[in-house]
């Protein structure tokens, strides 16, 4: 359920790039810092997202500074040498979120997947106990979503009622937008950033049901959008695809009421822009491949 709210770089200025991969470099380092090098390899584009935004809205002293890459001593990138409240927190849920989709693949996915979530079981279970240790806010929000999600993915497939997609949709919701807005401390800003982060996590969720569709039919695997009978696999992507506009378009209204203090243009590229390029791409590539029917 990774990567999908990200930059649509060719938009993107280059001044504006190197602001994005300053905050991603430097959530790289927190991990490395914080877990081991191991916890690297869970960085994402949605955590990346999480840390930017907070950070964007945030008062929190930054400053960057370039420095070598510690997977590429060659290459030099900027990276933030403050401590940053923002950067934990992200770097907390990005091992405690990778976690638990390890275990998610060890019983959701195909051979090749198993094989691999077995080899990161290890060093995600290391650092996710060291997470719950030092986050145990983060930890319980993130852990209430995934018993939250968990029944409510039951109903749905007991129900095979399609209404219920957005019923499987809230408890992923619900954790990006408590992530989101932790610390944020203007009453009127919190309840925006809390909607606006709570239609993140409902595009997060529903994106990676579209892009698993097919698979997930293979394998009998869970899918909200496997729960409409009795249509063509086209007319389930086009639904999905309109929850997505819909949604995306949601996260845009809230956002444009939120006051932004730094990285506005990287921002405003990702919601603007991202959001539907990423639509655009999940819908093209699975379409070629798609079954006639279910």
């Amino acid at each position: 359920m990774f990567g999908y709210v990200r930059i649509n770089k060719p938009e993107l200025k280059f001044k504006d790039y190197e602001a994005y991969r300053a905050v991603y470099c430097s959530l790289c380092r927190v991990l490395g810092k914080r877990y081991s090098v191991f916890s690297r390899a869970f960085l994402n584009y949605d955590l990346t997202f999480l840390a930017l935004f907070k950070l964007s809205v945030s008062d929190s002293e930054l400053s960057f500074k370039k420095g070598r890459c510690p997977f590429n001593p060659f290459k030099k990138c900027n990276f933030t040498n403050v401590e940053s409240k923002e950067l934990s927190d992200a770097a907390d849920a990005t091992v405690i979120m990778s976690y638990y989709k390890v275990k998610d693949n060890l019983t959701d996915k195909g051979f090749k997947n198993k094989v691999a979530a077995l080899l990161m079981l290890p060093f995600s279970y290391a650092a996710f106990k060291k997470a719950k240790r030092l986050n145990p806010e983060v930890f319980s929000i993130i852990e209430n979503a995934i018993d939250s999600q968990t029944e409510n993915e039951k109903d749905a497939a007991d129900n095979k009622d399609c209404s219920l997609i957005d019923k499987a949709a809230h408890s992923s919701a619900t954790a990006i937008s408590s992530l989101i807005s932790a610390n944020t401390h203007d009453e009127a800003q919190k309840i925006a950033v809390a909607r606006f982060g709570y239609n993140i996590g409902r595009f997060v969720y529903l994106i990676d049901a579209l892009d698993d569709l097919e698979d997930d039919m293979k394998r009998n695997n869970f899918n909200p959008y496997c729960s409409i009978k009795d249509v063509s696999i086209e007319e389930i992507r086009q639904k999905a695809k309109g929850d997505l506009v819909l949604t995306a378009n949601q996260a845009v209204n809230t956002y444009n009421s939120i006051e932004k203090k730094r990285f506005t243009a990287v921002l405003d590229n990702i919601i603007y822009e991202g959001l539907y390029s990423e639509i655009s791409r999940v819908f093209d590539r699975r379409k070629a491949n798609e079954p006639k029917s279910l």
